[in-house]
């Protein structure tokens, strides 16, 4: 095999790196945040209201605030799928795991926010679920499939100068 033959096999395979993977990992988690309680609010006679991304929207104490918290982590879903498929613009996937861990990181501060205020407005106790570290967990997997982005982009970069 010729060394243009090498360059193009791995332009055309990047599809099948690590960072694929990490930003699927992200897509799901995010997705799983509209499904699974991200914390339970309990009131003094015994009621149980598990909060969800879809459920905290449809609240009505701190409306605006769900409704955008919701929007983001749309975004934020949307974005982390498309990129997946941007392998072959490197420099653009980039940029958009970069807007990807500021947006979790928003999500997951903007959520917890929120879950203080419904505590605070409706006299409940809050217990924290698990699935509420899930954006964060998503920005660190956006954070590694960025760094092995940047790996590939030095790569390809390398065989351009050898050239």
């Amino acid at each position: 095999m010729s060394f243009e033959n090498d360059q193009s096999l791995i332009k055309e395979t990047m599809i099948q790196r690590i960072q694929t993977l990490y930003l699927l990992g992200a897509t799901v988690l995010i997705a799983l945040c509209f499904f699974l309680p991200l914390a339970a609010l309990f009131s003094k006679i015994g009621q149980v209201d598990l909060l969800t991304l879809n459920n905290l929207a449809k609240g009505t104490v701190g409306k605006g605030l769900s409704e955008i918290i919701a929007f983001l982590a749309g975004l934020a879903f949307g974005m982390a799928f498309i990129s997946i498929f941007l392998y072959k613009r490197r420099k653009r996937q980039m940029v958009m795991c970069l807007i990807l861990i500021a947006l979790f990181l928003i999500i997951n501060i903007l959520t917890v926010v929120q879950i203080e205020q419904l505590k605070q407005a409706l006299g409940m106790m809050v217990t924290y679920k698990l699935p509420l570290i899930f954006p964060l967990l998503s920005a660190v997997l956006s954070y590694l499939s960025y760094r092995g982005i940047k790996k590939d982009d030095e790569l390809v970069q390398s065989y351009d100068r050898l050239r």
